[in-house]
This record gives C-alpha cells, structure tokens and sequence, in this order.
C-alpha cells in the first residue's frame, strides 16, 4: 500500500523543521498511527519499562520555547 503524502503548510512547515531529527521521526510515527510509547521505542527510545517509555515520549512532545521567523 502507497503512503499517502503528507502536506505542510508554511507554518507548518517551519515548525517541523525546528524539530530535531528525532522530533520529527518520532511525529511522523504518530502520524502513521502508532501510540505515543510505540513511536518512542521505535525512534531508538531505551526505556526499559512502560512508564519509563511514557514519561521519554512526554519529554519528546515538551514544547520548548519557538518564535517563527
């Protein structure tokens, strides 16, 4: 099955590509449809247990200051 191509706006964008590496990695997987602690782990997460993977998933989506340019 083809994947479906995903479609940023410039905003959009710009945000994805203030992102780390891993950021965007870790997005992208939840945007296949994986939950937050399955992204984590498929993003090379370490954790070795379930809360352990939550709370590396959390600190992943912890919004850091951004202004746009």
């Amino acid at each position: 099955m083809a994947q479906k191509k995903i479609q940023l706006t410039k905003e959009q964008k710009v945000l994805f590509d203030a992102l780390t590496k891993l950021q965007q990695k870790f997005v992208l997987d939840i945007l296949k449809g994986l939950n937050q602690t399955d992204a984590y782990r498929k993003t090379g997460g370490k954790a070795k247990t379930e809360d352990t993977a939550r709370s590396g998933a959390s600190e992943i989506l912890t919004l850091k200051p951004f202004s746009m340019p």
